[in-house]
């Protein structure tokens, strides 16, 4: 009995999990097209990058990604340092060492300038 009722509650949340992701993706897009600065639509992307970063891989990565695009070139250091750090975690779920090694360096010099 509570096997089933464990199973149907496993695949009954798959499913409303699926529609929760994109119903929270498209939500994503209309909140980082209002913010009027790059550190607001960062917060709001590593925010959610890192709330689904280990159970949606792939789309964590899309999320990640343009995450680090929209602050890359940031004078906020600290937040550009997070962007670099977002960047080593999406190369370490690709198995990509080396270059998350590279982020990671990158994202401590930044930090270290912040102090």
């Amino acid at each position: 009995m509570l096997i089933t009722l464990l199973t149907s509650f496993s695949s009954n949340f798959a499913e409303r999990s699926d529609f929760t992701l994109k119903h929270e993706i498209d939500s994503l897009k209309i909140l980082v097209d209002n913010c009027p600065t790059d550190t607001c639509k960062f917060a709001i992307l590593t925010h959610f990058y890192w709330k689904i970063s280990s159970s949606e891989v792939p789309k964590a990565n899309e999320i990640g990604l343009w995450a680090f695009d929209v602050i890359k070139f940031s004078s906020n250091l600290k937040a550009r340092s997070d962007g670099y750090d977002i960047m080593g975690n999406i190369f370490k779920t690709e198995k990509k060492y080396d270059s998350a090694d590279v982020f990671y360096t990158k994202a401590l010099d930044i930090s270290k300038a912040t102090c």
